[in-house]
């Protein structure tokens, strides 16, 4: 007779497996998108994570998509931040 056990830690290694796959896909499709409009100079790496930043993607997040390291990112985003807040105190 066939053991019929339901392994929930195996039914779950599986679909975080799976869903690692998905998210590795969509960070090469974003990445080939932003690549593209930088490289047609619409757009610059501090405005790529800028709008990244912004749609609430995390520094290490982001720092996978562009393929950078995570303090360059942040360092970027916190220098964003510092020019944002001087933009509104000059107002």
């Amino acid at each position: 007779m066939p053991n019929n056990k339901f392994n929930l830690k195996e039914v779950v290694k599986e679909f975080r497996e799976s869903n690692l796959e998905v998210v590795k896909r969509l960070e090469l499709i974003i990445y080939l998108l932003l690549k593209k409009g930088e490289h047609e100079g619409q757009i610059t790496k501090r405005e790529i994570i800028k709008e990244l930043s912004e749609w609430g993607l995390k520094d290490y997040e982001i720092a996978n998509i562009l393929g950078r390291s995570r303090n360059y990112v942040a360092k970027e985003i916190s220098q964003l931040k510092k020019s944002k807040k001087k933009q509104k105190e000059s107002k």
